[in-house]
């Protein structure tokens, strides 16, 4: 009838949320007609979506890190990557053989929440430098199992493994590090001289957590003797007393002079 009115929809995104909007043109111009807000929504468990690519991986970690249900590959993925396996097939050279300092995926904000699966391809020329918490995953509430990760550099300010920085509540299984052209996970010279935690697979390890058949094959170097009160170890750096790490080995050398190994 005459009362019908042309009504254009526009959505953006404010915060994680989305503002779906309609507009109706009145005297010439668009003037908003109803606004909606759409708080963010909670994806369902993707199952298992593919890791293929070193630009796979960086896509990954930089949904991780932002932070809110995601789009990975064309699927929608819950916050953190909660129940969704993301499985490595093929060995990724990092930065695609270039170097870089990478960030870990997860951090204080935003934890990996998701299954990792390396599958047993290698990640290679695995480098980081001057991070708080370092590693290939920075703070972790999920699992990661079948990683080999070669290991070139690795100095940290706070705390990190080559494989996961924090682990909380969370299950690190069958993973190996080997060692580079250099293959050193290391505090090196910082700042911060607070409680230093450095373990060649994972830095902190607590709330029930289980680390299980893990190897070890960077060297760990502790390389200034003021960090006395560092906690340093061949598969952690530190670990709650209910958290469990076991058949695990460490083939690295620990150089330090902390008080704690």
């Amino acid at each position: 009838g005459s009362n019908l009115q042309t009504v254009t929809l526009a959505a953006n995104r404010t915060g994680g949320n989305i503002i779906l909007a309609a507009y109706k043109n009145e005297g010439g111009r668009d003037s908003v007609y109803h606004r909606i807000t759409l708080v963010q929504a909670v994806a369902a468990p993707a199952g298992e979506l593919t890791v293929t690519s070193y630009s796979d991986l960086d896509s990954l970690r930089r949904c991780i890190n932002r932070g809110g249900a995601f789009m990975y590959k064309g699927t929608a993925v819950p916050a953190g990557g909660a129940g969704t396996t993301f499985k490595v097939t093929a060995d990724l050279p990092m930065g695609g053989g270039t170097s870089v300092n990478w960030e870990p995926i997860g951090n204080e904000e935003n934890c990996f929440k998701g299954i990792f699966d390396g599958d047993g391809h290698t990640i290679s020329n695995f480098k980081q430098w001057t991070r708080e918490y370092f590693g290939l995953f920075g703070t972790v509430r999920g699992t990661i199992k079948n990683v080999v990760l070669e290991v070139e550099t690795i100095s940290a300010c706070k705390s990190g493994g080559a494989i996961c920085g924090f682990l909380y509540g969370g299950t690190i299984s069958n993973c190996r590090t080997l060692q580079g052209t250099d293959g050193m996970v290391s505090m090196g010279y910082t700042s911060y001289n607070g409680d230093h935690r450095v373990g060649g697979i994972v830095g902190y390890i607590s709330e029930s957590s289980r680390v299980t058949k893990c190897t070890n094959g960077a060297r760990i170097e502790g390389l200034n003797s003021n960090y006395n009160y560092s906690r340093m170890g061949g598969i952690a750096g530190s670990a709650s007393s209910n958290s469990v790490i076991d058949s695990c080995v460490n083939a690295g050398d620990i150089i330090t002079s902390s008080k704690y190994i």
